[in-house]
């Protein structure tokens, strides 16, 4: 086990400070906020107990330190994991210190979802060991964590990475090359972008969007992603599925492929809806059903996950 250091308390950070410390790793926490840092480790513990046993929250905590700087967070740390604001100065500035005050062979993993690792590590001393891990919120329930790397992240690197990750019970894509919004991001914003284009259209409501998603495309892909979809649909081998699905679909797929003017009406008819629809005790209501979800979730799809 080694010595972890979270940089940010907020959601991603503490979550990741939670996934770490259940795995056994000491694990040091800092934020800029004193006050957040401060309240990490009793939120950790809400968060652990509410989805797993009072025990392994404890336990997780006894690992977690909250310390007064970034340095005394970064130090022999074997792998810095940076989760501060979405501010592309202040990661910087966090890598800058990492190159003075952490360890020479440690790891920097950004849990960035908007900034290319390149854009981070320019000029940095530190650019080889440095890479996007980039979670899907909530990390320690929702175990897919992207890993892209910049022109200079060693291959070195990307494994020690991967194998991090890993022994936290993630489940890794290794992207091979820097690209804007990353793999997940773009997947989801291709659906995102058709969803709008029907609203606006006025060809489904935004509720039969949501219903589309969760009671039809979000089950089958709990289960399967796009290409294992086709495969099982098809009755022969994948090649022989495409040589006949491809012809039909490629038309629609060129129509979806076209850009589009969102109006401001669309964005206020979807938040019409959601904002009059649904209270905010019912939006409280509505994450913990996702986490107590998901939790059921992991011992069927993720038996080796804890």
């Amino acid at each position: 086990m080694t010595t972890v250091a979270c940089i940010g308390a907020g959601v991603i950070g503490r979550n990741w400070a939670a996934l770490c410390a259940t795995k056994g790793h000491d694990v040091r926490v800092y934020d800029a906020d004193r006050g957040a840092a401060l309240s990490a480790r009793e939120r950790i513990v809400e968060t652990l107990s509410a989805t797993g046993s009072q025990s392994v929250a404890l336990g997780a905590q006894e690992r977690i330190r909250v310390v007064d700087t970034i340095g005394e967070a970064m130090l022999d740390a074997a792998v810095v994991l940076e989760a501060v604001a979405e501010d592309l100065s202040v990661k910087r500035s966090v890598l800058a210190m990492f190159e003075t005050c952490g360890s020479p062979s440690g790891l920097f993993l950004s849990s960035t979802s908007t900034f290319r690792c390149g854009d981070i590590a320019e000029g940095s001393a530190a650019s080889d060991r440095c890479l996007v891990a980039h979670p899907l919120n909530p990390p320690h329930l929702i175990p897919l964590v992207e890993i892209v790397p910049g022109a200079e992240t060693s291959a070195e690197t990307v494994q020690s990475a991967r194998d991090f990750l890993q022994q936290l019970g993630q489940t890794v894509i290794a992207l091979k090359r820097d690209v804007s919004g990353f793999a997940t991001n773009r997947l989801q914003l291709a659906v995102l972008a058709e969803a709008l284009w029907l609203v606006q259209e006025d060809i489904v409501d935004p509720a039969d969007i949501d219903l589309a998603i969760r009671d039809g495309l979000g089950l089958r892909w709990a289960t399967s992603g796009p290409f294992e979809t086709l495969h099982l649909n098809g009755s022969g081998s994948f090649a022989d599925y495409l040589s006949k699905a491809i012809p039909v679909l490629w038309p629609l797929m060129e129509e979806l492929r076209q850009p589009f003017a969102l109006e401001d009406d669309t964005i206020k008819r979807i938040a019409d809806f959601r904002d009059s629809k649904v209270s905010p005790a019912e939006i409280v209501e509505a994450k913990a059903r996702r986490g107590r979800l998901l939790q059921r979730l992991q011992p069927i799809l993720n038996p080796n996950r804890i």
